[in-house]
C-alpha cells in the first residue's frame, strides 16, 4: 500500500498478471508505436532476466527445488 512507483522499483510480469503500480505488464493489444516499443523493450528485458535465472540455476542446483520455510 505504500509503494511509490519507480522510486521503490518495479517487477516485470507477463501478460498473465494484471498491471499494478509495482508490476509492469505488456500491453495486450498495442495499437500505437510507443506501446509496441514498450512491449519490445519489456520482452527484451524479461529475456535477459530469464537467461540470468537459467545461469544461476545451472550454477546453484539448490535453486531448482522449492524453498520451505519452517
Amino acid at each position: 500500500t505504500n509503494h511509490r512507483g519507480l522510486i521503490d522499483g518495479v517487477i516485470l510480469g507477463d501478460s498473465g498478471y494484471a498491471c499494478r503500480p509495482y508490476l509492469l505488464t505488456p500491453y495486450a493489444n498495442p495499437t500505437e508505436r510507443h506501446q509496441q516499443r514498450f512491449n519490445g523493450c519489456h520482452a527484451s528485458t524479461r529475456s535477459v532476466i530469464e537467461r540470468t535465472f537459467g545461469i544461476l540455476k545451472r550454477r546453484f542446483h539448490v535453486l531448482h527445488s522449492e524453498v520451505y520455510l519452517y
